[in-house]
């Protein structure tokens, strides 16, 4: 390929727009969905008696 015959304009045109990029889409704060909590998970009791013996001050606390 004969790559000097490439005619490569070193800038646009002036009838070239560049593209813009559109507005990005941002979400009214009253439409936003609320933030759920997730659900309270109970620790297996293996854990917590492996807790319990590492910290016996707990134990008051957890059972």
């Amino acid at each position: 390929m004969n790559y000097s015959s490439l005619q490569i304009p070193s800038r646009p045109s002036p009838d070239y727009i560049p593209p813009t990029d559109p507005e990005p889409e941002t979400i009214p704060p009253e439409q936003e969905p609320p933030i759920e909590s997730p659900p309270q998970v109970e620790p297996p009791k293996e854990f917590l008696q492996c807790e319990i013996q590492k910290f016996p001050s707990l134990k008051g606390i957890l059972i």
